[in-house]
């Protein structure tokens, strides 16, 4: 389960931001690479090969997933993360939101996924109507999709978790809570609405684009920690935590990564040098949580 947002400044334009959860540690590459005469920039989860990030051309790509059923199954999980990340991949070497809309779909990406760069910012919600495990020949899968470009207004910020808003039948259900006894900690529809609505209270109050992945760092809005933006726990239990927070600036070609419980890999020498067109900096997250509270990733 992730929350992933963006939001319009008005000198700035279209930012991006994510929370990203995993109930592993993910050892994270910061790939920078000129590829078909054009440069991306990327977080890639080597064990999965999950990848969210920009172009040379400001276009950026970040999204939550749909599939989250069959996603938190380990024998989905991996699978369907790498089927997204080389999606993303192709996509991020276009040079227009439409023409890497155009691509995800025809992909058949699935999730809720911003597409933006300075200027304009699409919303593509894509997923399938029924698990893999209970499709049959004479009831295929089918994948539906559907996007909106969204507007350009100072402090519009629109906000997807899990659920699907312009897609209601995709992603968790009330009947994935039903199915659970509204037992805390398997609520996921709750969880995905709540997540939402709070990440978007708190982002509307921002000013600043610095300030984005702070307003996204909301961990004490519910007395219950599985219901707020920042998830806390125990990975080595099985939890699913926040292991990460995202954030790109298209205007600025600029990648921010938040490690919260993750490994990450990066060239400095070499990935922030003067001939680049892109560039990323790695945000400390020492005074956003008391790791000791909740768990060490350094253990």
């Amino acid at each position: 389960m992730c929350v992933v947002a963006a939001k319009y400044f008005k000198d700035t334009g279209w930012v991006g931001v994510k929370n990203r959860d995993r109930n592993y540690l993910p050892s994270i590459k910061i790939v920078q690479s000129d590829l078909k005469g054009l440069q991306r920039i990327f977080i890639y989860d080597k064990s999965t090969d999950y990848t969210e990030g920009l172009n040379e051309y400001g276009l950026c790509i970040i999204s939550s997933t749909m599939d989250v059923i069959e996603d938190e199954k380990p024998e989905h999980q991996k699978a369907l993360i790498r089927a997204v990340g080389k999606k993303v991949r192709d996509a991020l070497l276009e040079k227009t939101p439409q023409a890497a809309m155009k691509k995800l779909i025809a992909s058949e990406l699935s999730g809720a996924t911003f597409v933006f760069n300075e200027k304009e910012c699409h919303l593509l919600e894509g997923g399938y109507d029924k698990l893999k495990s209970d499709a049959t020949p004479d009831n295929p899968r089918v994948f539906k999709h559907t996007s909106k470009r969204l507007e350009n207004k100072p402090n519009n910020v629109v906000v997807r978790t899990n659920h699907g808003i312009l897609i209601p039948d995709i992603g968790y259900q009330k009947s994935h809570d039903e199915a659970n006894d509204g037992q805390c900690g398997h609520q996921p529809r709750a969880s995905s609405e709540k997540r939402m609505k709070y990440a978007e209270d708190s982002l509307k109050k921002v000013k600043q684009v610095t300030d984005m992945l702070d307003g996204l760092a909301i961990k004490d809005a519910d007395k219950e920690t599985y219901f707020n933006p920042i998830r806390l726990g125990d990975p080595e239990k099985g939890d699913v935590v926040t292991t990460g927070q995202l954030m790109v600036v298209p205007q600025q070609k600029t990648l921010h990564y938040r490690p919260l419980y993750s490994e990450i890999e990066v060239n400095y020498s070499g990935i922030n040098g003067p001939d680049k067109k892109t560039f990323f900096e790695i945000v400390s997250s020492r005074d956003l949580i008391a790791f000791k509270e909740h768990y060490n990733p350094w253990k």
